[in-house]
């Protein structure tokens, strides 16, 4: 944290957000590490508040900052899939810790805020057990595991 001192814009913290920021780039994250392989329509299914363009667009910017890979298919009907680069899968323990922040923090009663009401969870709220994985010393979900 010292280098952020002085020099502002040297500091990691400015090209850690300028990576990953944006209001959908941690929830398309979470959708591509929980399904390892995950096709365009299957993130717009679990988010259906996002815009194509804006879906389409945040693919564009976390694959030119080598955080997913993008493999198409040409067969017809023609195929895409993206999953996390090693670089991405290094942001796992960040969605760890967002996924606990939000599991201890989360009020139910509260409505959430404008554009997240409508995105579908790709698991039962009941069913979420925590489980320690010992090879990623991570801690999903069991649904996850």
């Amino acid at each position: 944290m010292d280098n952020c001192n002085n020099e502002k814009v040297n500091c990691p913290i400015f090209y850690t957000l300028s990576v990953i920021s944006g209001k959908w780039k941690w929830a398309i994250l979470f959708f591509i590490a929980k399904e390892e392989v995950i096709r365009y329509g299957k993130i717009k299914e679990y988010l259906p508040p996002i815009a194509h363009k804006t879906l389409s667009q945040q693919l564009k910017e976390l694959e030119g900052d080598e955080i997913i890979h993008r493999e198409q298919y040409y067969v017809m009907p023609p195929k895409v899939e993206y999953t996390l680069t090693k670089k991405g899968k290094s942001l796992v323990p960040m969605l760890d810790f967002m996924y606990q922040w939000g599991e201890k923090w989360y009020d139910l009663t509260l409505p959430l805020r404008s554009g997240f009401q409508n995105i579908r969870s790709p698991i039962t709220i009941v069913t979420i057990l925590p489980v320690h994985n010992e090879d990623s010393r991570s801690f999903w979900p069991a649904a996850f595991v």
